[in-house]
């Protein structure tokens, strides 16, 4: 996509940006059931491929920033303000980034469509609006619903 610009010049606009997927959801059906032990471990192994789990509690949304590092992959990262630790920027799954649009009150449909510079303004004007917490549940460096 392109637009003109005074003078003659074309822009061309960044695709937007996209979430990265959530952990996958695998039914297995069995003809006959798995012995317990043996399901224990497959959760096991699927729970250590998604990443080591903590917690992060954003004290103040407004302290936050909405963009991307690589212009593909929605991601959040502190503001970098004085006296405060900064951190690399954490990636969205799919459904984080839903519960985040919940929270600020933006569509997540409308906003996953639009370019990137008009991704970032918009999500990052609704993070600015109201004081208020969050708490990023986080597999590896992505949070996750």
């Amino acid at each position: 996509m392109t637009a003109a610009a005074s003078g003659g010049q074309t822009a061309t606009l960044l695709p937007p940006l996209r979430p990265r997927a959530d952990q996958a959801q695998q039914w297995l059906a069995h003809r006959n059931p798995i012995p317990f032990l043996e399901a224990a471990a497959l959760v096991r192994g699927e729970h250590q491929r998604d990443g080591a789990r903590r917690d992060e509690v954003a004290f103040d949304l407004r302290t936050w920033a909405f963009g991307s590092s690589d212009h593909q992959t929605m991601q959040l990262a502190r503001v970098p303000l004085a006296g405060r630790e900064t951190s690399p920027p954490l990636i969205l799954r799919d459904l984080a980034f839903g519960q985040l649009c919940q929270r600020i009150g933006t569509p997540p449909a409308y906003i996953r469509e639009l370019p990137l510079k008009l991704q970032v303004a918009c999500m990052n004007w609704g993070l600015a609006q109201v004081p208020q917490n969050a708490l990023l549940r986080l597999a590896g460096d992505e949070v996750r619903p």
